[in-house]
């Protein structure tokens, strides 16, 4: 009898662990479902090409939990009590210290912090890491004993970081276990970017190290490289002859990056290989990395063999250490987004078949100082090599035939382009700046150009950004054949505080000043037909109708003058300094009029406004008191975005219709958008309309007009 107690015992004792694993992994799986809902992917690590999707990120989720609960009923007893501590460490960890990439799996941090406090070496979280295993495809190596590694994860920006996690250990004679850090793995610099995962600890002795961000001077000969669990908690600290201790982790050193393109990763020497035959895969920021990029830090160079046809979008994406490539004659076409932000890359020689260059494929790749563009490409994409800071010149062969918007703006060195006098579709002129064919439409000024600028004689239209990132130019003088100046013609031009106006100047469009700070004098040609401006550099139609564009450098109180009845678009946009403006007769105010007026405290809007348009007084961070005439019948969208400080709204009139998120400002911690906080609408009291649904949300008085 005594024996079948103690067998049902057993048995009941099965039974409860494995009805309480099962409950601990269903509790997981809701809290995990609850915690993923509030974190945003980067905070999480989280590869887009698996977690595009919340949706995607719970199915699995889901799956891997299932897999967990099946295994659960084939271990022994020894490794059930093994993996519910192993699911207890892991419920206590706060899901944003998961690092779920396609290196290392979803409970990496878990699963290693549990083998480096319990030394475990048995099946369970082996098996769990293969059940983890079957969603990554990849192959790791360890770096062989004696190798020589780099220290790639550290940049200049980065600061002291102080160790706050767990404790040291021995493990073996001249290693050391590392347990619980967080912080392993998972730095990020000043931007908010995630570094790589190789730490330099100075040793000050046995029981304590010194976890610091700074320049290590030598190469630190590893002697001794082990590591039992792929995973960021399971590194191994191993001193080296240059007294640090190194955690070495195993890395994705091989594999496919198209149909017939196969990669190799040399750690040494930090040269990422390329070879194969046809085309690259093609990635993106958040879809698909490319499967290097994890490891981006540490790519030194980058060789392409021949036979590989094209180099594919986001393929070497903020590799900010890669200094040289080698492509071969066989690459006809670079991705978007290529070579994006390889800050210290100096020269990239383009191979002689090549056709086109996507979009921002060589953005901020501020080093670049030797650009050869070689004849027979056609295509530079837009923005292809904005932002490159060295570059001095650039020579367009014949064979180009489209250069979309952008393409060289914000190059502080650039002073001049060089046309092949063959091209039928470009040219330069004698400033060296890049027109079409004709010369009557100016494509690009270069932007290292200073002081003052004369356009030249012939050109009728300078096309949206043209001047877009000339820091340097502080005076511009249009020539009497301009006719037209498109929108965001002279987008950040920091230093411009002067235009002249031509005598035949027809068309400003709105925003073409837009980020010019400096900007406080329009002059108008005496010739003029089509423009005046007044005393204050203040720029009007010719009957002073409508006011068309104030400079941003304005400061202090503007009275509009009587005659004026329209304010265009964009008119006082970024007039950071305007303090209070008296509209007098304006009937029409339009989109984004007052955008970004930073020290616009109140305003009255006159009798006769009908409409305020879409993003009017966006971003008046300081404007608190809006008076609105009877007249106005409708409000635009986000008309008054991000006017936090806005508490007072007076109304005349019947409720005006009101579009999508009138009165919302995002909240800068959640980064969502809510409404205006403390804000009251005062009304009179027999006006209609103030009942409708459209109203139910904020705080409504009424206002006694006497």
């Amino acid at each position: 009898m005594k024996r079948i107690v103690r067998l049902l015992e057993s048995v009941l004792l099965i039974v409860l662990s494995t009805a309480i694993l099962v409950t601990g992994i269903h509790a997981m799986r809701r809290s995990l479902r609850s915690e993923l809902t509030s974190y945003d992917r980067r905070d999480l690590m989280i590869d887009p090409a698996l977690f595009a999707k919340r949706e995607v990120q719970e199915e699995v989720l889901e799956d891997v939990l299932d897999q967990m609960e099946n295994l659960i009923y084939t271990m022994s007893d020894e490794e059930r009590t093994r993996i519910n501590e192993l699911l207890s460490v892991f419920s206590m960890q706060n899901v944003d210290t998961l690092y779920l990439d396609e290196e290392e799996g979803l409970l990496s941090f878990a699963i290693g912090k549990y083998c480096a406090e319990n030394d475990v070496t048995s099946a369970p979280s082996a098996q769990v890491q293969n059940i983890l295993a079957q969603y990554f495809g990849v192959e790791y190596e360890l770096p062989a004993e004696g190798s020589v590694l780099r220290r790639w994860n550290m940049d200049e920006s980065c600061t002291e970081i102080e160790y706050t996690g767990g404790e040291f250990r021995s493990s073996a004679e001249n290693a050391m276990w590392m347990q619980c850090c967080v912080l392993t793995a998972f730095y990020r610099n000043a931007d908010g970017n995630y570094l790589a995962c190789f730490d330099i600890f100075e040793v000050e002795n046995a029981d304590t190290i010194q976890q610091s961000c700074y320049e290590l001077k030598k190469e630190a000969a590893v002697q001794q490289v082990e590591m039992k669990y792929l995973t960021s908690g399971c590194a191994i600290l191993t001193q080296t002859n240059e007294n640090y201790f190194v955690n070495a982790y195993g890395a994705v050193s091989k594999g496919s990056c198209g149909e017939q393109v196969q990669w190799e990763f040399d750690h040494a020497s930090g040269t990422l290989k390329i070879f194969g035959q046809g085309q690259m895969l093609s990635y993106s920021e958040w879809v698909q990395f490319a499967p290097w990029y994890h490891f981006r830090a540490m790519i030194r160079s980058v060789d392409i063999a021949e036979g590989v046809s094209s180099i594919g979008d986001y393929a070497f994406y903020d590799c900010n250490e890669l200094r040289e490539v080698r492509l071969p004659s066989s690459v006809n076409s670079i991705g978007a987004y290529a070579f994006y932000n390889c800050l210290v890359m100096k020269e990239v020689l383009l191979p002689s078949e090549l056709l086109q260059i996507g979009e921002y494929a060589f953005y901020a790749c501020r080093a670049l100082r030797d650009l050869r563009l070689p004849e027979g490409i056609e295509t530079l994409g837009l923005r292809a090599f904005n932002d490159c800071d060295s570059l001095q010149r650039v020579d367009i062969p014949s064979s180009l035939t489209n250069l979309e918007q952008a393409v060289f703006s914000d190059c502080d060195a650039l002073t001049c382009f060089v046309v092949s006098e063959k091209n039928l579709h470009y040219r330069n002129d004698e400033s060296g700046a890049l027109t079409d064919r004709s010369g009557e439409e100016l494509i690009c000024c270069p932007s290292g150009i200073e002081g003052e600028y004369h356009v030249a004689d012939g050109i009728k239209t300078i096309q949206k950004f043209a001047f877009e990132g000339a820091k340097k130019i502080e005076q511009v003088t249009l020539s009497n054949s301009v006719e037209t100046i498109e929108r965001q013609a002279f987008y950040r031009c920091d230093a411009l505080h002067t235009l002249t106006v031509g005598e035949n100047l027809q068309h400003i469009e709105a925003e073409a000043f837009s980020a010019c700070d400096a900007l406080s004098l329009f002059a108008v040609a005496d010739g003029n037909e089509n423009f005046k401006a007044d005393r204050l550099g203040v720029l009007y139609d010719a009957e002073m109708q409508t006011l068309l564009q104030c400079p941003k450098a304005f400061a202090g109180e503007f009275v509009l003058p009587n005659t004026v009845k329209t304010i265009a678009d964009s008119a006082f946009s970024g007039c950071k300094r305007l303090k209070s403006i008296d509209l007098n007769e304006a009937k029409i105010i339009g989109e984004a009029a007052f955008y970004d007026c930073s020290a616009l405290e109140q305003i009255t809007l006159p009798q006769g406004v009908q409409e305020l348009q879409r993003h009017t007084f966006a971003q008046c961070s300081t404007l608190r008191k809006v008076t609105i005439p009877a007249s106005v019948h409708e409000i635009g969208h986000l008309a008054f975005d991000g006017c936090k400080e806005l508490k007072e709204l007076y109304f005349f009139g019947d409720a005006p219709q009101l579009a999508a998120m009138v009165f919302y400002c995002m909240n800068e911690e959640t980064g969502e958008y809510a409404l205006i906080e403390n804000l009251t609408f005062y009304r009179a009291q027999d006006a209609d309309g103030w009942q409708a649904s459209e109203y139910q949300d904020f705080r409504i008085e009424i206002w006694d007009m006497q």
